[in-house]
């Protein structure tokens, strides 16, 4: 039996010497690895690559700036990307918030002063799409009217303030909420 070695290699982007994300993430590409991370799509030929990638086997995992989850589609439009290939290569999404908590007793800044003594001051929040929810923004995404069957981080960061570790100032900061 062949003795699997298991193995990771990086590349740092260094653009003044012509190793950009797509032209690093072609490189990685040779070595035909199992999971690629790339750091950030920001351009249409690194989102390129990763879809590519992506259809020939390969997991790939990266970060995207965008409010929230399904917003990450719409980038990969943005950027030139089929709707089909993500729709093929996509498995889940997810955005995150790091939420400055208050206590619940007290209503003010957990920081280990609290009657409690909880030194607790921050909580993450993730908004994940995966699944049948992730095939309804799809289809949202193609122009479709659906109904969302996920938790948003509007809907979380908000039960956060209706249990009182959360104030209204970090709903307001982190949820933009659209006029109707």
């Amino acid at each position: 039996m062949e003795k699997q070695h298991d193995e990771m290699v990086q590349i740092q982007v260094n653009e003044k010497a012509g190793i950009t994300y797509s032209t690093g993430l072609k490189a990685i590409l040779r070595h035909d690895p199992d999971i690629i991370m790339v750091g950030e799509i920001r351009d249409r030929e690194t989102a390129e690559i990763a879809i590519r990638a992506s259809l020939t086997g390969h997991l790939v995992i990266s970060t995207m700036h965008t409010r929230d989850a399904k917003g990450a589609i719409y980038r990969l439009m943005e950027l030139g990307i089929e709707w089909h290939d993500i729709e093929q290569t996509l498995l889940a999404v997810s955005a995150q918030r790091l939420l400055k908590l208050v206590c619940p007793v007290c209503q003010k800044e957990c920081g280990g002063q609290c009657i409690r003594g909880d030194r607790r001051n921050r909580a993450s929040v993730y908004e994940i799409i995966t699944g049948s929810a992730l095939k309804e923004v799809l289809k949202e995404a193609r122009g479709e009217r659906v109904q969302h069957q996920y938790r948003t981080l509007q809907v979380l960061i908000r039960k956060g303030v209706a249990l009182g570790y959360v104030s209204e100032h970090e709903y307001r900061k982190w949820v933009h909420e659209e006029k109707r």
